[in-house]
């Protein structure tokens, strides 16, 4: 009796033995299972976060290069042909028009950069049907500068960080601050009208008529002086048909004498109209420039040291409703032929006397003429030579900073370089 209990005993501690290691195998595995499941997600997370540190890593390139080319648009903005900017920058440019290289080298050298990453700047005019909106099939074929001339420009940066690539593009305006010369349609030393007609010859507002050969009939409220540096009314001074002091061919007349002897414009403000022209490829020194205006109207046209510069043909210059700058500094003008000049024209450091600007023929200046120191204004022509304009004014302008347009940026993937 004893004997069998101890033999079913043993076999019911077997079978519980038996079931014990059952379970504890079926709990190994599930452990096993879990651990394998949790080394999957733990390894999908660091590689999730080793693509998210590379796209930032990439991001952060292409945008440190978009920034980058902003200011260099800063210090020379494309705003014509001569100063159009390369068809791409990469790492192997060394151009003043492009990043530098080594300085995002510098800035960017974690330990992503260290495969020696890529990137590629681009800019293009936004010259098209729809100039606010980006597109790489719209925009890729644009000129490398601001041909539409409206300050603004695309510029696109790509950069590829082991082998994931991002791109930024970023719609990019020049302010252009108006250099403040005074509205006037003459500033000179003295005035010289050869003409002796009883007739105007200088208008001091803008007539409601410019077709043909004009009179000043005007409803403008404004107007223009006719302002010299000379006091006394003489023929030296303000030779002009009898009376000198209510003459007929100044109309309306307002004339002042003994305007301040200063430039009219500084010359921290006559080197920002220079360097516009630089950037602008309008810049003539030793050489009179080919034409009064720019490769397109509106533009600021400086010339330099280049002695008398005649310009005789029948043309005409920039529009009414784009008015050009015309600046001679160290230089003369003979203005001739039937053209017609649309804008300001500025002589500064004119000679110490004599002729600096002469109007012959049948020409016209539409806008304003401005002569620092002593030079002196020769008019007379068979019609109205000078016609003040005040919009042409404010046309005066330079370049100020580059920036973004707001809401005008964004992030892509792209399809090519």
């Amino acid at each position: 009796m004893r004997r069998r209990l101890a033999d079913s005993l043993s076999r019911r501690l077997r079978a519980e033995d038996g079931w014990a290691m059952v379970v504890a195998i079926m709990v190994t595995a599930l452990m096993v299972s879990m651990g394998l499941a949790t080394a999957v997600v733990i390894d999908s997370q660091s590689q999730g976060s080793a693509r998210e540190r590379l796209d930032e890593s990439d991001f952060n390139l292409a945008q440190g290069a978009l920034i980058s080319q902003m200011s260099i648009l800063t210090a020379t903005w494309p705003g014509g042909p001569g100063a159009a900017f390369p068809a791409q920058c990469t790492p192997a440019n060394v151009s003043k028009q492009c990043p530098d290289p080594s300085m995002l080298r510098l800035s960017y050298n974690s330990v992503d950069y260290a495969s020696a990453p890529t990137w590629n700047v681009q800019v293009r005019d936004n010259n098209t049907a729809t100039p606010d909106f980006y597109s790489d099939s719209g925009t890729a074929t644009q000129p490398h500068w601001d041909q539409n001339l409206d300050g603004r420009i695309w510029v696109r940066s790509t950069a590829t960080v082991k082998q994931h690539t991002q791109a930024v593009v970023g719609l990019i305006q020049v302010d252009k601050p108006t250099e403040e010369l005074p509205h006037s349609a003459l500033i000179a030393g003295s005035l010289d009208i050869s003409n002796n007609g009883n007739k105007p010859l200088i208008c001091t507002k803008l007539p409601d008529d410019l077709s043909g050969n004009h009179d000043c009939a005007s409803s403008s409220s404004q107007v223009g002086p006719v302002q010299m540096r000379c006091t006394t009314y003489t023929s030296s001074c303000l030779n002009v048909r009898d009376p000198i002091d209510n003459s007929v061919q100044i109309s309306p007349y307002n004339v002042q004498l003994g305007y301040p002897a200063a430039s009219s414009l500084s010359p921290n403000a006559l080197n920002r109209l220079k360097a516009r022209a630089q950037a602008d490829g309008t810049y003539y020194s030793g050489v009179c420039a080919p034409s009064m205006q720019g490769p397109q109207p509106g533009m600021v046209v400086f010339v330099e040291s280049a002695g008398n510069c005649p310009y005789t043909a029948n043309t005409t210059y920039n529009s009414l409703t784009t008015p050009g700058v015309f600046i001679l500094n160290n230089t003369t003008l003979n203005l001739g032929g039937t053209s017609t000049f649309y804008g300001v024209i500025y002589a500064a450091n004119p000679p110490s006397s004599g002729t600096t600007v002469n109007l012959g023929g049948n020409t016209s200046v539409v806008g304003g003429i401005n002569i620092d120191g002593n030079g002196r204004l020769v008019a007379g022509s068979s019609h109205v030579n000078l016609i003040f304009d005040d919009f042409a004014f404010s046309k005066v302008t330079s370049y100020g900073a580059a920036h973004l347009v707001q809401n005008k940026w964004r992030q892509f993937v792209p399809s090519g370089p």
